[in-house]
């Protein structure tokens, strides 16, 4: 299984490759696959769609034109031709339904299942998407990430205009008749934006540039281009001075927290990297694709990490407290959510994980177009309090719409745009709802919902793990007598006892040094103990060395072996003397069955693929003497009461352990070579019958035994 959480959109390539691995037959990697797979991509919500509504539940007119369009999307498929050409006559207008037709959808939906969608078996969750059917079932992923912490705002001020209020007046001027002939063109325009989002040193250069690559500047815009230039020297230092002022505050406030500084352009991190290493009062790291990070590494004295682009993407930068500081703010949402991608992954159980908190800068200015933009980001979109991992591609595709007209329509156009994105009918919950809708759609899917509940199962199991070990340290600690300490929910160790010490580990030193040694801590001390072990999740995740306390693990698999090796407890035999009279001894067994699907000791491969065929189930039942099943209740009742030493008010009988030394006490009852022969026999007859009500390939094991024989005083005041 391959897990990853990188986004489709526009990492095709990497998808490919990765799906290559799972099955090279149906991805393969060469240019022309490629190419069909980004096709595929590009239409993946439709195929999604109707692939969903290919069940035999559909009417036969729905189905027609779902395959009349399949075809349509796929008109080089012979294969699925075929398929759809066998089926049509199955699906006529007035058509019945038939196995056959049910049979050819199946088949249908195989084909497309395993040569046209994007993922392979995929099971997959969105953080904030549930794909239960259910609505009171939560399957979503927010539990597993430390999730986001809002935004901290630090404003820089410079006299004068700034460059926010300077650009807005270029871009008014040029748009006037008048002034066709500026430099300054709709085309151009959206990468002025890109720098004034950036860093004021970055509109700094495309002004000095066209200053000296142009001839012939009107007097007007020369001299709003110079200001423009002077203006963002001053604001650069202002921004840079505010950017260090705020990451000495947040780092002596929070001493366990780090910082990574996200920013647009290498020369940009390089110009950070010199101010930083002068002004800040902690030392800094600058990412290098392909070289180790001290960032990362534990007690390394690097507190902040200066990432350019090449940094969005890649890294796995979560781990206690986290600050996102946003030195530039790019138009893309994408881009954002995987910044805070590389802080918020799957590590909320991770002691000491904080929610990832973020920094942004802004001017004075309330209008400028930065901090309107920040604005949005902040309110409307709420990116930094909430994931828009499953939105991020369709916001950007909607306030792509949004830049294009900006040039045109000025800082309105943002204004409008913050108030379409809030509220019950806004843009997020109306693309929200969109997906996921389309998650069920795909959740429908028949391979996928068995992965659903196979999932939800595994999560439940999960939930009585406690319960299950509560059943399983018994056998540990009271029927082997290993000393235990600690308890299951926060770690146990379980030690081995010499007899001369105590009552001693009933196993004997031998067979615990073949079986259970490895299992077992070698600084563990003397007597040897366990590694700490715990029915938790969360303790044995959380850094420290904790291992699960559930079956699969060595050391109760090994406890398992011994058990099943051991006769002890898997026989019993009693006498139970009741207040009645009989004529004579009446003899009765209690058997327990295991039936598997192949014999318990097969190799682990050969049980997995058994125990997925046949489960394996218990089946326990009373017998008397002639092998028929006893179904009377108040035998049964009788049957299945409690030991009991003495006589009281509820229990009218008296309990006596048949132990060899106690046989030879009733030898007149029955001899031991008469009561080996019956046990036989009763055992033969049963096994027989448990073989004829299972499947004629089953594996039948008995996995205990408890035998009650019924008398009577009058019985027993014959025997001398």
């Amino acid at each position: 299984m391959l897990l990853t959480g990188t986004p489709l959109h526009g990492h095709e390539r990497n998808f490919l490759s990765m799906l290559h691995c799972i099955n090279p037959e149906a991805f393969q990697i060469d240019e022309n696959h490629l190419n069909a797979f980004t096709k595929l991509v590009k239409n993946r919500e439709s195929l999604g769609g109707v692939f969903s509504s290919l069940v035999p539940s559909v009417s036969n007119i729905s189905l027609r034109r779902n395959l009349d369009e399949v075809l349509v999307q796929f008109p080089d498929d012979r294969q699925l031709a075929t398929l759809c050409q066998e089926l049509f006559p199955l699906i006529g207008r007035f058509s019945q339904p038939t196995p056959e037709r049910e049979a050819g959808i199946k088949a249908i939906r195989l084909h497309l299942g395993e040569h046209y969608r994007i993922h392979h078996r995929l099971l997959r969750n969105r953080r904030q998407v549930a794909l239960s059917q259910d609505e009171s079932k939560n399957l979503n992923l927010d539990p597993l990430f430390p999730g986001l912490n809002g935004v901290r705002e630090s404003h820089w001020q410079t006299e004068g205009l700034t460059l926010d209020e300077l650009l807005e007046e270029y871009r008014a001027m040029a748009v006037l008749p008048q002034n066709q002939h500026w430099s300054l063109k709709e085309a151009s325009y959206i990468a002025w934006i890109d720098d004034l989002f950036s860093s004021p040193i970055c509109v700094l250069q495309r002004a000095k540039a066209i200053l000296t690559e142009s001839t012939g500047l009107p007097k007007d815009e020369q001299a709003l281009l110079e200001h423009i230039v002077s203006t963002a020297k001053n604001e650069q230092q202002a921004i840079d001075n505010m950017l260090v002022a705020s990451l000495n505050d947040w780092l002596n406030q929070f001493p366990d927290g780090k910082a990574i500084v996200f920013c647009d352009r290498p020369e940009l991190a390089q110009h950070l990297s010199v101010k930083m290493s002068i002004l800040l009062d902690y030392p800094i790291e600058r990412y290098q694709p392909g070289q180790p990070l001290q960032f990362t590494q534990a007690q390394t004295p690097v507190r902040v990490l200066l990432c350019d682009r090449s940094g969005e993407d890649g890294l796995n930068l979560h781990g206690g407290r986290r600050l996102a500081v946003h030195y530039g703010l790019p138009r893309s949402c994408s881009r954002i959510e995987q910044r805070l991608g590389r802080l918020n992954r799957y590590s909320a159980n991770l002691r000491g994980i904080k929610p990832v908190q973020s920094l942004i800068l802004k001017n004075h200015v309330t209008d400028s177009l930065r901090n309107q933009w920040a604005d949005i980001l902040v309110n409307s979109i709420g990116v930094f309090n909430n994931t828009i991992a499953s939105l991020q591609f369709v916001l950007d595709d909607y306030i792509g719409d949004a830049w294009n007209r900006l040039f045109l329509e000025g800082p309105q156009v943002l204004e409008n745009l913050a108030a379409e994105f809030p509220g019950e009918n806004g843009v997020l919950v109306r693309e929200a709802n969109k997906i996921n809708m389309q998650e069920k759609l795909l959740a429908m899917d028949e391979e996928v919902s068995q992965a659903a509940l196979f999932a939800q199962q595994l999560s439940n199991d999960d939930l009585i793990a406690a319960e299950q070990c509560k059943a399983l340290t018994p056998w540990i600690s009271q029927g082997l007598r290993f000393r235990s300490s600690g308890n299951a929910k926060e770690g146990m160790r379980f030690s081995f006892e010499l007899a001369e010490r105590s009552s001693g580990t009933l196993v004997d030193f031998k067979t615990f040094l073949t079986t259970c040694m490895l299992s077992f801590d070698k600084e563990g001390g003397n007597p040897p103990s366990t590694h700490l072990m715990s029915a938790e999740r969360i303790p044995a995740i959380d850094g420290t060395t904790v291992y699960p306390l559930r079956y699969g693990q060595p050391f109760v698999d090994a406890i398992w072996q011994l058990l099943n090796q051991d006769a002890r407890g898997s026989s019993v035999a009693m006498l139970r003397m009741i207040n009645a009279e009989l004529n004579e001894p009446r003899y009765f067994f209690q058997m327990s069955w295991l039936i598997t699907g192949c014999d318990p000791l097969s190799p682990y491969a050969t049980l997995r693929q058994c125990d997925e065929l046949v489960p394996p189930r218990i089946v326990e039942e009373w017998v008397a003497a002639d092998g028929s099943q006893v179904t009377n209740p108040q035998l049964l009742g009788m049957l299945n009461s409690e030991y009991s030493k003495t006589p009281s008010a509820t229990k009218s009988y008296v309990d006596l352990n048949l132990r060899a030394s106690r046989w030879q006490e009733i030898e007149e009852l029955i001899s031991a070579d008469a009561w080996k022969e019956q046990v036989e026999q009763v055992y033969e007859k049963a096994r027989q019958k448990q073989q004829e009500l299972a499947q004629a390939n089953a594996y039948i094991q008995l996995m205990s035994v408890k035998a009650i024989i019924l008398c009577s005083s009058n019985i027993l005041s014959g025997v001398a």
